[in-house]
């Protein structure tokens, strides 16, 4: 044992107090982070801005992104093991490339007959995958992007176009009824009625990313207003019944052209929407008439920038389509 005389007298003493700590907590703040966002969001176009709001809202609301798990567990160990797999021992050697084409050109040359059977196949798959483009222009037609057929079509257009990607489409959906409710006097007058804003409005509530019914499906040219106001773009609708441009109707346009952003999209068999990828000075059709008479004062200089661009289309198309009123009944 250590006698008690040979340990330091501080070490003899039994202090029961309370020990305050003279380091101070670092303290976090995203105030300079979050002022970065805002001055990068003010400088860069409309669809970039949509990309850091979906950026934004999948950082504060997780449960909104359109992420999903895996349906099935993904092996990420180990190669894949083959069924029939040859004794590592084995002297047979596999077929050349050669030998492979050799007996593919055996088997599929016994007639001339045969060989003209097998050309004209892949034409006719050709035509069957593409059934809706002959509702286009011939000039129109090797623009055409489809996009999934679930209900969401209309709204996946628009995401895709606007550079998020497909599976985005509950991002727009969320925008356009916020657009919707935000200026609700304004596009009630546009659309007719209360009444008729409150179908719109429900039509854009979603409850899940299944499938949807008739009711759930974008309509155009009623949402084809919010679209054009909320991203500040200029929204194409072609058909074979009827074409139309919506432009931006509470905003002046950007005196550069450049910064001009136009969306096309497609109605094709009565029920289905799909993306059209134009090139830059292609024909425009005509202004939709709701939306000229409805627009705001300052917003009326958007059509002078496409004014040439509309008479050629008139020229390309023809001058004899009449453009219905497609508010009424």
């Amino acid at each position: 044992m250590i006698p008690l005389g040979e340990i330091h007298v501080i070490w003899t003493r039994l202090s029961i107090s309370r020990t305050v700590s003279t380091e101070s907590v670092p303290e976090f703040s995203l105030d300079r982070e979050v002022q970065l966002v805002q001055q990068r969001f003010k400088n860069v176009d409309i669809g970039e801005k949509v990309n850091i709001r979906h950026k934004m809202l999948e950082i504060a609301c997780p449960e909104m992104t359109s992420m999903l798990a895996p349906t099935h567990k993904v092996k990420t160990k180990g190669a894949q093991k083959t069924k029939f797999a040859r004794h590592e021992r084995s002297t047979k050697r596999d077929p050349s490339y050669f030998e492979h084409v050799d007996t593919f050109v055996s088997r599929t040359e016994p007639s001339s007959s045969r060989k003209s059977q097998v050309k004209s196949k892949p034409k006719e798959f050709a035509r069957r995958a593409v059934p809706f483009l002959n509702q286009f222009h011939p000039i129109r037609q090797p623009y055409i992007v489809d996009v999934v057929v679930d209900g969401h079509c209309g709204y996946r257009c628009i995401v895709a176009l606007l550079g998020l990607g497909e599976e985005a489409w509950p991002t727009i959906r969320h925008n356009l009824y916020e657009e919707l409710i935000q200026w609700r006097d304004e596009y009630a007058n546009l659309v007719g009625s209360y009444n008729q804003l409150e179908e719109l409005c429900q039509s854009l509530i979603v409850h899940d990313r299944s499938q949807v019914n008739v009711k759930k499906w974008m309509t155009i040219p009623d949402i084809g207003y919010a679209i054009a106001n909320r991203y500040n773009v200029i929204l194409v609708c072609l058909s074979y019944v009827q074409s139309f441009t919506i432009f931006p109707l509470r905003t002046p346009p950007p005196t550069d052209i450049r910064q001009h952003q136009i969306l096309c999209i497609g109605f094709v068999n009565g029920c289905h929407f799909v993306q059209v990828q134009l090139q830059d000075g292609c024909p425009l059709p005509m202004v939709d008439i709701i939306s000229s008479s409805h627009c705001y004062l300052e917003a009326r200089a958007w059509s002078i920038f496409y004014t040439h661009r509309m008479q050629s289309f008139m020229a390309l198309v023809g001058a004899n389509q009449s453009y219905v009123d497609l508010g009424e009944d």
